[in-house]
């Protein structure tokens, strides 16, 4: 932390930088390793996923949302599986963190419960934007 506060830049391990001034919250700089670690991980797991042709929808915080037909969902899950592990021990020099699977059957969405309140509110924002356009 002292290095970053002398150096008003903080470094991730593939280099990932963040600015440091005098009013950064000293909790960003104690949470800035472990979150760009998760967040290389992520960028070095999207890759090989993405070649081995696994639809992705998206980066979610620490996890890959992906696509497949529900025929073909456990082995695009194992494959997505070694390809976490695999970017998890690249990026922590063989340490493979474990993974886990949540699946969502056809014509179901994904729902996590501690999101329910930001998507609430940006579903108003929607609704009163498209009021305003229309």
């Amino acid at each position: 932390m002292s290095c970053a506060l002398l150096s008003n830049r903080l470094w991730a391990a593939h280099g990932w930088a963040l600015n440091v001034t005098g009013a950064t919250n000293v909790r960003t700089l104690r949470n800035f390793p472990m979150q760009s670690i998760g967040a290389e991980i992520l960028h070095v797991a999207c890759v090989p996923a993405e070649r081995r042709g696994i639809r992705i929808v998206a980066p979610v915080h620490d996890a890959i949302m992906v696509e497949a037909p529900a025929e073909h969902g456990d082995e695009i899950s194992a494959e997505l599986n070694r390809v976490m592990r695999d970017a998890a021990s690249t990026i922590l020099r063989g340490y493979e963190l474990p993974t886990d699977v949540q699946m969502v059957g056809p014509g179901q969405c994904y729902f996590d419960e501690r999101g329910e309140q930001m998507w609430g509110t940006v579903n108003k924002l929607v609704a009163k934007l498209e009021e305003q356009r229309a």
